[in-house]
């Protein structure tokens, strides 16, 4: 994991929010990785990407969180984001990961609906 990188996992009842700060890249993948494997283990439905403010997500970034995105699916795991810029919800529209993942402009919004 890039030391630019924070990752941190909660897991609320059956909701598993999954925090993020600073450069999301394929360095991260590993503890991205681990962070869903276990709340998808302690039985969390519902997975929550939480960005911090300041998140930068590159190419290889997106390629991480589209892999976690399709174990959700596979685990039949609803998906929301919280936190994304105006950027990156155009760039998550753009690449169709909206058709995967429901963006949110509120946490408070993503916990009632999710």
């Amino acid at each position: 994991m890039s030391s630019d990188t924070t990752v941190k996992t909660e897991l609320q009842g059956s909701l598993g929010i999954i925090s993020l700060s600073g450069d999301i890249s394929g360095t991260a993948e590993e503890v991205i990785r681990s962070s869903y494997d276990y709340l998808a283990k302690a039985g969390a439905t519902k997975i929550l990407l939480r960005f911090g403010q300041g998140c930068y997500i590159n190419s290889a970034g997106i390629a991480v969180l589209i892999l976690i995105v399709s174990e959700a699916k596979k685990s039949k795991q609803k998906v929301g984001a919280v936190g994304l810029t105006a950027h990156f919800k155009k760039i998550f529209d753009m690449i169709g990961l909206t058709d995967y993942i429901t963006v949110f402009d509120s946490e408070d919004d993503a916990r009632r609906r999710l």
